[in-house]
């Protein structure tokens, strides 16, 4: 499964760093891949997995959804 979720606070590649660290401790992501001019962060998993515990792992990560 695949989704883009638009997030707030993405500024330069040490927030890359800081989310693909954060949710490399999901077993079930296979790829992220993170614009940070537009704030989307892209992820590939597994359907074990749901798109909200990626959202809020992103928060507490300090990258909430943008609404």
């Amino acid at each position: 499964m695949k989704t883009k979720i638009t997030v707030k606070n993405i500024k330069c590649d040490g927030c890359v760093s800081t989310i693909k660290t954060g949710l490399k401790r999901f077993s079930e992501i296979n790829e992220i891949s993170v614009d940070i001019p537009s704030g989307i962060v892209e992820v590939t998993f597994d359907e074990k997995l749901s798109p909200d515990k990626i959202k809020d792992a992103l928060a507490q990560l300090g990258y909430p959804e943008r609404n």
